[in-house]
Parts: C-alpha cells; sequence; structure tokens
C-alpha cells in the first residue's frame, strides 16, 4: 500500500510484480485498512517499509492457531536494531507471553505490529486500526481485540524493527503521544472495556520512561550539535515527563546533561607566535 510517497517504490513494486494499492490517508492506521480492505485470506500480517522479517515469522503463530482456532491475533518477538541491523537490547515482548488473557500484556510493552498473525475475521469484526488515532493505533487495535478474542503469543524473534536517529520531530511526537494516550483510554472506557487494575498505572510508568527516554536521547543529541536552546527544551520535557526516569542515575537525561554542560565550555585556542 503506496501513501503518497515520493522515491522510487513503483519501481521496486514492478520488479517485484505484487499488486500495488494507493492510499491517502496520512497515517498509519488509515493505510494499512486500506490493505486490510482487500484481504480474503484466513489470516493477514503487517509489514512497514522500514522493517525486516526474519525466516520463519508467521509460521510459529500460525502454528499456535492450529491449537486456538477461536484467538484473534497470536505475536511473537520483535528485536529493536540500528539503521545497519545491529541489535538493540533484547528482543520483545519481554516474557512471559499472553495465553488467552491478552489485554494486561497488551497494556504493557505490546508487540511490533510486524510480529503479529491476525485472524482476518477478527479484525475485520474490530473494524481493524482506528484512522483517529496516530500514535499507538497498534496497541489501541490489540486492546479492542483482546477484550473480544483470545490471545496468545509465542516466544519466536520473527523482524527487526529498525530504530532512526531521535529526531524533534519524534520527540515532539512524545509529547502528542502521552495526550492521546489519556483520549485513547477514554474510549475504551465508553467502549465498556475493563481494563486490569493495576495494570494502567503499570503501562503509563513504563511509557512515561519511554518518552523521557526518547526527550533525552534528542537533547544529548542537539547538544552534540551545538542547538542548546533544543537540547535543554528537550531535557526539560524529560524530566517534567517523569523526573523518577529523568533522575535515575546513569540515565540517559543525566549524559544528555553533562553534553549539554560540555557544549557551553569555551574552545582552547593555540597561540601562534610570528618569527619571521
Amino acid at each position: 500500500v503506496d501513501d503518497q510517497s515520493t522515491d522510487n517504490t513503483q519501481d521496486v513494486i514492478a520488479r517485484l510484480g505484487v499488486r500495488m494499492m494507493r492510499a491517502l490517508s496520512g497515517n498509519c492506521a488509515g493505510t494499512r485498512n486500506v490493505g486490510l480492505e482487500a484481504v480474503t485470506t484466513p489470516y493477514v500480517m503487517f509489514l512497514d517499509d522500514d522493517d525486516l522479517w526474519l525466516p520463519g515469522n508467521g509460521e510459529a503463530q500460525l502454528a499456535l492457531f492450529e491449537q486456538h482456532p477461536d484467538a484473534g491475533f497470536v505475536y511473537g518477538r520483535c528485536q529493536m536494531t540500528t539503521m545497519n541491523l545491529e541489535p538493540i537490547e533484547e528482543p520483545y515482548p519481554y516474557l512471559p507471553m499472553a495465553d488467552g488473557e491478552g489485554i494486561r500484556p497488551m497494556l504493557a510493552r505490546t508487540p511490533q505490529v510486524g510480529v503479529v498473525l491476525f485472524r482476518t475475521e477478527a479484525i475485520k469484526a474490530c473494524r481493524g486500526f482506528d484512522p483517529k488515532v496516530n500514535w499507538g493505533e497498534d496497541q489501541d487495535l490489540y486492546i479492542r481485540m483482546a477484550a473480544k478474542f483470545p490471545v496468545y503469543g509465542v516466544d519466536h524473534v520473527g523482524e527487526c524493527f529498525r530504530q532512526r536517529q531521535t529526531s524533534a520531530y519524534e520527540s515532539n511526537v512524545r509529547v502528542l503521544a502521552r495526550q492521546e494516550w489519556g483520549r485513547v483510554r477514554r474510549k475504551w472506557r465508553r467502549m465498556g472495556i475493563e481494563l486490569p487494575r493495576g495494570a494502567v498505572f503499570s503501562a503509563t510508568r513504563e511509557f512515561r520512561g519511554l518518552w523521557t527516554y526518547q526527550h533525552a536521547k534528542y537533547a544529548h543529541s542537539a547538544a552534540d550539535d551545538g542547538r542548546r536552546g533544543e537540547a535543554a527544551k528537550h531535557l526539560w520535557y524529560a524530566l517534567r515527563n517523569s523526573p523518577a526516569h529523568a533522575l535515575k542515575p546513569g540515565s540517559e537525561s543525566w549524559r544528555a546533561a553533562v553534553a549539554l554542560g560540555r557544549s557551553f565550555r569555551p574552545q582552547s585556542q593555540t597561540r601562534v607566535q610570528d618569527v619571521s
């Protein structure tokens, strides 16, 4: 599904000989729904253009579906990497995986959409992704489906999830994502979805840690580039978002603060004496 790309997507598609559809949605949810509408197979998976499926991705999920044909979806694990596919941290979601009840696991660190095998009938019954949700549209779908269908996870790493260098745009998105997290929770309540007691607190704490890290990471990069104003602003965002995460010894926020302080040091100058 091509959503207003400006690169050589059409040439690549022509070489691969696969079907291409166009979308004008402008966000991930709407674009994926365009493809979902055309699906006629019993199961469906999604792959974003900057990620990489590993051999066997989907096979372990399908095998578990044979044991639980009433499941809404079965998910695996994903490996975050650099743009050069160098691993970052351990694969996620962390163990244990969901075993029928899926709302609580989906409120924690949710699976990357590329390792999720959906039962087509189930995802269409839940009307796919919500195009009104711009950040966390995958988690929103998982929660809505887990409220209706059993959910299972399998310990199989099936995808590499490339991480770009944090930009100002992505850091600002964290502010908007934090606001949308509250709006989506209110939507779930209106739908009558009961969230497990204590699970929202744990999820919010984890999200705050992620958002704090992203702001601090960008502040560090901005400080190294000499953009002190940007660095200070996003370091403040990190501190305001979660003081506990930002002030944790050895955190990215401390490293960003050191980098910002270093940027104010005058560069040493070498005096050259004219002896001619």
